[in-house]
């Protein structure tokens, strides 16, 4: 089970990053992806990190079925199938 959740998971950043690499303007916007940051309590991973002229995003990719609410300030979202 573990490693088809791992799989699904990977399959779910790459196809996120695949479509960010055609609709998204390489003049327009940097894409980064996978990045690593280390921190006081060990190290934190963001999926994707878009930079453009527009502002800085930062995309975190879940590879799951069915609807996810929530926003910035709740601590726990949900989601729906």
């Amino acid at each position: 089970v573990g490693r088809m959740k791992f799989l699904k998971g990977w399959f779910g950043e790459k196809k996120a990053s695949l479509s960010m690499w055609f609709s998204l303007d390489s003049d327009d916007y940097r894409r980064f992806h996978n990045i690593i940051i280390p921190g006081s309590n060990g190290t934190a991973q963001i999926d994707h990190v878009l930079i453009s002229q527009f502002g800085i995003f930062i995309v975190e990719t879940k590879n799951k079925m069915g609807w996810i609410y929530g926003s910035a300030d709740q601590a726990t979202w949900t989601q729906t199938l």
